[in-house]
């Protein structure tokens, strides 16, 4: 089976020849200088190599931010107010009305470098290869915790429903005019396209799914079923003790869920195996403190876990559970060896 079909299948919950292998948002730049250093150091490969020399069975396309310098979030910048997409920021924390929330300064696709979606499908023929939308700007829960800070937001969740109401509004535009631009220029050059969000911590959700199931999740259908009709299957990413939610993404039409993290609150492999398997499929699993302080066989152990949990269902497809630096390169090889052999 090559590389692509089988991750293809994956997400579809079918049969494969072997588990898929990614490395979760494998740009070694962000959160994996660790890795990037050890692969040179005993190797001599190169950042832009280890997928190959790994063989990973997913490529990460990302977009450059080249908009306004005031609402890019940077190690010089993070203080400022102006810095839009940051807890701290609190772009929002003076508006009190439906108006000044959908009149305020949106992200735009113009405010972005494209990658060469021809090049890469020319240089990745047998991989598939994944389309990452922006985390600043283009989230939707969490980019209303950023926009209004936290504490207001949660209480705008529970007194303010018409705010939030009209920020996911404006949110599900901005994502919608985003994905028009990519399709125009990615089509018959992708397989994958990706969105995220974070509305949970390692025990439950950070507002209740009520507010989630009537003011968000309606959208994230539509941007489903938009992702399908141009050809594509749909990555949703979202944090945390999500068990409860499941139902919820499978109606909206999320293929694959990553990060799946196994620590967090009724999150185990072999419980979401057992009520989900077979409906998304999962991406990620592996511990990021295992990866970072943990031995390889410790590292084994779980990747023969979640294998076992989902070989009657299908739809697992092994990476690190999430972005960290620190995580140990010779346990990066461990993972990615025991899901060849365990196959």
């Amino acid at each position: 089976m090559r590389s692509k079909e089988r991750i293809l299948k994956a997400y579809s919950c079918e049969k494969v020849d072997k588990i898929p292998k990614s490395i979760m948002h494998s740009d070694v730049t962000c959160g994996y200088k660790s890795v990037a250093g050890y692969f040179k150091e005993k190797y001599g490969i190169e950042p832009d190599e280890i997928d190959d020399f790994l063989d990973t069975d997913l490529r990460w396309l990302f977009l450059n931010y080249v908009g306004p310098e005031e609402y890019a979030v940077t190690d010089e910048n993070r203080d400022s107010k102006l810095a839009y997409g940051d807890t701290d920021m609190r772009m929002m924390a003076e508006i009190e009305t439906v108006k000044e929330v959908l009149d305020f300064p949106r992200f735009k696709p113009e405010w972005y470098e494209f990658p060469d979606f021809a090049a890469a499908r020319q240089k990745f023929e047998d991989r598939a290869i994944m389309i990452t939308a922006p985390w600043q700007g283009y989230t939707m829960v969490c980019e209303m915790f950023d926009a209004f800070g936290m504490e207001r937001a949660l209480v705008y969740s529970m007194e303010r429903l018409d705010l939030v109401e009209a920020f996911a509004k404006r949110q599900h535009e901005t994502i919608m005019e985003l994905l028009e631009y990519i399709f125009k220029l990615a089509k018959g050059y992708i397989d994958i396209v990706w969105l995220g969000d974070d509305f949970a911590d390692n025990r439950m959700t950070l507002i209740t799914p009520s507010v989630l199931r009537e003011y968000f999740f309606p959208y994230l259908k539509i941007q489903a079923k938009y992702i399908h009709d141009n050809g594509y299957k749909f990555q949703y990413h979202s944090c945390g003790a999500i068990h409860d939610i499941y139902p919820d993404l499978i109606d909206a039409g999320v293929d694959a869920h990553e990060v799946f993290q196994i620590t967090c609150r009724n999150m185990e492999p072999e419980r979401i195996a057992n009520d989900f398997g077979g409906k998304i499929a999962l991406h990620g699993g592996i511990p990021c403190p295992m990866l970072v302080n943990g031995a390889q066989d410790e590292v084994r152990a779980a990747v023969r876990r979640n294998i076992d949990a989902f070989k009657d269902k299908g739809g697992y497809v092994v990476s690190n559970a999430h972005i960290i630096e620190g995580i140990k390169g010779e346990n990066l090889l461990a993972m990615f060896d025991e899901a060849d052999r365990y196959c």
